[in-house]
């Protein structure tokens, strides 16, 4: 577990990571601590394997309806049943909060036996 003053370090850096990602029209769509790099050197926070990143079309719009990434870490739009509406980058959001909630207790804020397999 992280102190708070550290778990909110990371946390800001993540954000600041993905608003970045963002406004080059890229959602992550895997964010979760094995892809995160933390510098011995600096303690910068590198956002890295963007295998199931997906680029914003030329329309502006992400058209994302793919189940993908890990369970545990995804938004609820995500794992829905048939992922009917397209997600946006927000979903990118809710997995960086369950990294919070993780560096602050120490486990995940569901079972993630629960959850179903991803692409």
């Amino acid at each position: 577990m992280y102190t708070e003053e550290m778990a909110k370090d990371v946390f800001k850096q993540v954000l600041t990571g993905l608003k970045y990602l963002h406004s080059k029209g890229v959602c992550h769509r895997d964010i979760k601590p094995q892809n995160l790099y933390i510098t011995k050197s600096d303690s910068r926070v590198l956002i890295l394997d963007y295998n199931v990143a997906k680029q914003r079309s030329e329309d502006g719009e992400f058209h994302m309806r793919t189940k993908t990434g890990t369970a545990a870490f995804s938004a609820p739009e995500i794992i829905g049943a048939a992922c009917l509406d397209p997600y946006t980058e927000k979903v990118d959001v809710w997995s960086a909060g369950v990294v919070l909630f993780m560096l602050l207790s120490g486990h995940l804020p569901f079972l993630s036996e629960n959850l179903p397999e991803l692409v």
